[in-house]
């Protein structure tokens, strides 16, 4: 009996200093997102104030009309700070990052290697540039591609949506197989996507939020699909690729149907 209360008091104590490091933890991220919100909302402000006096706001918005200077419609900022309160669930957001505006390239520069698709909704599309050499989507850099966007991006582009579809089509569609993997958690797809990847002629996007996150926008849900795979299955400089692999969560709702719209030659399979 005192053995049996002298465990049970131990365990109470772990159970209390857990509780207490979680609390701690979940505290510390909440005063970060206050500070980064704080400091984002400063930060705009003295932005929206600096881009209205050297023609910056200008541009923008003539760039909301469709066409309109093409060659030079991709925004480019160098990012300075980041923070998100969750790299995994919560979906990508140009509001992820805080930065210094660059200057303007053609679109056709988010074809580079190390440049991915960020996310996009009705207006904009986002993408974010890794160092020179990095590829995000590469299992080397994090298990998930939100997460290795993330970690590795220093600068980030944005272009109006009409320039995104527009330079989509100038694309086409892929020569290579797309492939789309629905999965069950703890089934394995991660070492999946790594042994597609080891073949070096495969690349592998471990759940790409612009794809997951559209299930929430308001656009042409086949367009978009079809402008977003372009976008992610654009030619990888040096590496001659058979196939595109997209792990993505269970399809929810209509989405498979849009995808297969899309691009009727996509193969789909289901890891349980």
């Amino acid at each position: 009996t005192i053995l049996n209360d002298r465990v049970k008091t131990r365990l109470n104590r772990f159970h209390c200093i857990i509780i207490i490091m979680m609390l701690w933890r979940l505290m510390r991220a909440h005063l970060k997102l206050l500070g980064f919100t704080i400091l984002s909302f400063l930060w705009k402000r003295a932005q929206n104030c600096f881009w209205k006096l050297n023609g910056t706001s200008k541009k923008l918005n003539q760039l909301k009309t469709p066409g309109h200077n093409y060659e030079n419609c991709a925004q480019m900022i160098s990012i300075q700070v980041r923070f998100t309160f969750d790299r995994i669930i919560l979906d990508n957001s140009e509001s992820d990052f805080l930065g210094f505006h660059t200057g303007f390239v053609h679109p056709n520069y988010v074809l580079k290697n190390e440049v991915s698709l960020y996310y996009v909704n009705d207006d904009l599309a986002v993408f974010v540039e890794a160092p020179p050499g990095v590829k995000a989507w590469e299992s080397k850099h994090g298990c998930f591609h939100k997460e290795a966007h993330f970690a590795t991006a220093v600068n980030y582009i944005k272009m109006p949506t009409w320039a995104f579809h527009r330079l989509a089509d100038e694309i086409g569609d892929p020569s290579a197989t797309i492939l789309i993997v629905e999965f069950c958690p703890r089934s394995g797809s991660t070492l999946l996507c790594q042994c597609f990847e080891e073949t070096r002629r495969c690349v592998t996007f471990s759940e790409p939020c612009a794809l997951i996150d559209f299930r929430r926008r308001a656009m042409d849900e086949v367009k978009y699909y079809r402008s977003g795979l372009r976008i992610l299955c654009k030619p990888v400089a040096g590496m001659d690729v058979l196939m595109y692999m997209m792990k993505l969560i269970p399809v929810i709702n209509n989405q498979k149907e849009m995808i297969q719209r899309a691009f009727p030659n996509a193969k789909f399979m289901v890891l349980y």
